[in-house]
């Protein structure tokens, strides 16, 4: 499910790359899976919670969560089946997911996803972490000279929702968006506690525009 707590102090998901960089989901996908995701054992490719469950600790209904869950098989990002159950009188759902969880993802704190549940972010401004999260712990800790319309570009939205998304972030204490005096430019930190303290950035060499569209 989580990357090892004895190597970080934040719980970790891990969100595949692919679905990432494909924009395969909408922001309400982005969530839900992120959701299963958190309850997923490290050695297993499925996770089970039930509905009931998904609603006590992520808010929501039951029809909503079943909802999204099916939309996200009709894109055949997980497989659902009955899982065997004790007790037949309270059947659960078994989602399987039909992608790598080993190689190639991004590893989301859990404590942000909560902040979607307790109203501190919204869906959109999840959906924008991740991206943005895509893009910083694969190289390193932040973005310098960074540019509203690179940075729309790169992560596919608009310069306006992006300056919106970015200030939401900010003001939750999640990014720490500095804007450079008299330039356009400026420099984007995740906030320590909401990276892996694992990673270990590499130095910076180039600037933002000379490879924002070269990341692998």
């Amino acid at each position: 499910m989580l990357v090892d707590k004895k190597k970080s102090k934040v719980i970790f998901v891990k969100f595949p790359n692919h679905i990432i960089d494909n924009n395969l989901l909408g922001t309400s996908e982005i969530y839900e899976i992120s959701i299963l995701l958190s309850y997923r054992k490290n050695t297993h490719n499925f996770s089970y919670p039930s509905l009931d469950i998904l609603v006590r600790d992520w808010g929501g209904t039951m029809e909503y969560h079943n909802k999204i869950i099916k939309q996200l098989e009709e894109k055949g990002l997980i497989t659902i089946r009955k899982r065997k159950s004790t007790n037949p009188q309270f059947p659960r759902n078994e989602y399987v997911f039909n992608f790598d969880l080993n190689t190639n993802f991004t590893r989301v704190p859990l404590d942000v996803i909560k902040m979607v549940n307790r109203g501190v972010i919204g869906k959109a401004e999840y959906s924008f972490f991740v991206k943005l999260l895509r893009r910083i712990n694969n190289r390193f800790c932040n973005l310098f000279n960074v540019t509203i319309s690179g940075l729309s570009k790169l992560l596919g939205y608009s310069p306006p929702t992006t300056r919106k998304l970015l200030d939401n972030l900010d003001k939750a204490w999640i990014l720490d968006v500095t804007k450079h005096s008299k330039k356009t430019t400026m420099e984007i930190t995740v906030m320590p506690q909401y990276l892996d303290s694992t990673f270990k950035p590499k130095p910076i060499k180039k600037n933002f525009e000379d490879w924002e569209f070269g990341w692998e």
